[in-house]
């Protein structure tokens, strides 16, 4: 699978500088990109105050103003209400280097309150300057640790950048076509591990989940754990806190179990080329954090608990095809249900984890007593929004049943096809196909029949578009038929 990849000229007048309060130096004359917005960033320094961006925006769009978002923005993770808080010293300039008036505004994206910006769209071309503070609590408990230290550094596109205002709708604001391109320009005594010096995104969410950890030059042999290829896949693994301790035989274990998950993976979905994929260690917590070219692992990893471990592993490597690169438009379930499943499946089937029940429980535990299990469907747009709400509790109607109807899904595959096909092989083309874009369960539906030949029409109205637990018998006789098929690579069966 090949993404996209541009390279950008050093005139794109976007900059980004971590470690300077004061406002950015003004560039010379300037060019403006014919289409989207352009965005260039310097890092010259690790210390934590602040960040500050220059952002061109070359093409008038219809109307008479343009509105962005100001980070940080709601990307389906835990944040909490910002309204702009950490986003400071605002300026717009019109091509001939004229102050742009600007009006602010707020608006409830996700189940946070954003801040908007918006100015007269005849003022286009335009570049915009302004800083971000990382540090200001940027969200709840298990992601609200300090994204820029001493010694290293944490960034999300989500804490950085301003995006377009299209719409109330998530979907729109998120999956709306742009030519998103972004140039890292980075101080000689640091490394980037992460996105492409060089990158370009389709649209506002891939934008949002570009992610990267920050070192020094100095610091690289020890920070860097591992380097590894599994099947054309290059990743490495970085440790950026230095309260994780990880001996050789611990790195080389995790990293061997990694290449059996990557290789599997990429099989279905394609390689992430011109960059390595880079693997972040925080050890803040329990879970991970998906993103574009690297993810966050939150687990500290242990050699005598890998399981769980390495099915998160499995699960927010999906996430680089599954939600990230290509979404849904009408299926709040598929992303996390989906990458959930194949976390399981991928790393049971390669023997990377393998402690029933404890590890089987995700897929054929009774949800019949959970309030929201009984309360909203998979495909309720309320759960999309709320996923992370306090008090809402979604994870289990969304992650877990959500992975029980993906077992369903494959089951009905590997019936219809004899064993031959299962659910990743299927959906991995049709996922390629719709990168930078969003699908709908009809054209997924129609893809998974005519490419297996199963009918899967009933498992949508009886457990995907249908309140209720999906039915524990039910659950057991798909676990034991794709146990005897040899699905989970380990034999084995629920009484």
């Amino acid at each position: 699978m090949r993404f996209r990849y541009k390279c950008l000229i050093s005139a794109f007048p976007i900059v980004v500088i971590i470690g300077c309060s004061q406002q950015p130096t003004e560039p010379g004359p300037w060019t403006a990109p014919t289409d989207g917005i352009h965005y260039r960033v310097s890092i010259s320094g690790l210390p934590r105050d602040s960040i500050s961006i220059m952002a061109t925006l070359g093409s008038r769009p219809a109307g008479d103003s343009v509105r962005f978002i100001v980070p940080p923005l709601y990307a389906d993770n835990p944040m909490l209400d910002q309204t702009g808080r950490n986003f400071h010293n605002i300026k717009i300039v019109n091509r001939a280097n004229e102050k742009v008036s600007v009006s602010f505004d707020s608006i409830r994206t996700g189940n946070i309150t954003s801040m908007t910006f918006a100015f007269a769209a005849r003022e286009v071309p335009v570049r915009i300057s302004y800083h971000v503070t990382l540090n200001y609590a940027t969200q709840r408990d298990y992601m609200g640790i300090p994204a820029v230290s001493a010694t290293g550094g944490w960034i999300r596109g989500a804490h950085l950048f301003i995006v377009p205002y299209t719409s109330p709708g998530l979907i729109d604001i998120w999956r709306t076509s742009f030519d998103l391109e972004v140039f890292w320009d980075i101080a000689d005594e640091l490394v980037l591990l992460g996105d492409p010096q060089q990158v370009a995104f389709d649209n506002p969410y891939q934008l949002l989940f570009s992610m990267s950890a920050i070192i020094d030059r100095s610091e690289a042999n020890t920070r860097i754990l591992s380097q590894r290829t599994a099947n054309g896949q290059a990743f490495r693994f970085v440790s950026i806190e230095p309260t994780i301790s990880i001996d050789s035989d611990l790195a080389r274990r995790i990293a061997d179990d990694f290449a059996e998950i990557v290789g599997d993976l990429s099989a279905s979905f394609g390689t992430i080329d011109n960059a390595p994929l880079t693997v972040i260690l925080r050890g803040a917590n329990k879970g991970g954090l998906e993103g574009m070219y690297a993810f966050t692992q939150l687990d500290p990893p242990h050699i005598d608990s890998l399981d769980v471990f390495n099915m998160v592993l499995a699960h927010e490597l999906a996430h680089a095809w599954v939600g990230v690169r290509t979404g849904d438009v009408d299926m709040p379930w598929w992303k996390e249900g989906t990458a959930t499943y194949l976390g399981y499946l991928i790393a049971k089937r390669n023997e990377v984890a393998a402690l029933p029940p404890v590890i089987d429980e995700l897929v054929t535990q009774n949800y019949s007593g959970r309030d929201e299990v009984k309360k909203y469907k998979l495909t309720d747009e309320y759960a999309r929004v709320n996923l992370f709400e306090e008090g809402a509790s979604f994870g289990k109607l969304i992650y877990m049943k959500g992975a029980q109807v993906n077992m369903l899904l494959d089951t009905r595959i590997m019936q219809a096809t004899a064993g031959n096909s299962t659910l990743d092989e299927v959906i991995g083309p049709f996922v390629q196909q719709h990168e930078g874009g969003a699908f709908s369960w009809s054209e997924y539906r129609e893809h998974i029949e005519r490419e297996s030949g199963a009918d899967i029409g009933d498992i949508y109205h009886n457990f995907i578009d249908a309140t209720g637990a999906v039915p524990l018998d039910t659950l057991k006789q798909a676990f034991n038929w794709m146990a005897k098929s040899g699905a989970w690579g380990i034999a084995d069966t629920l009484p």
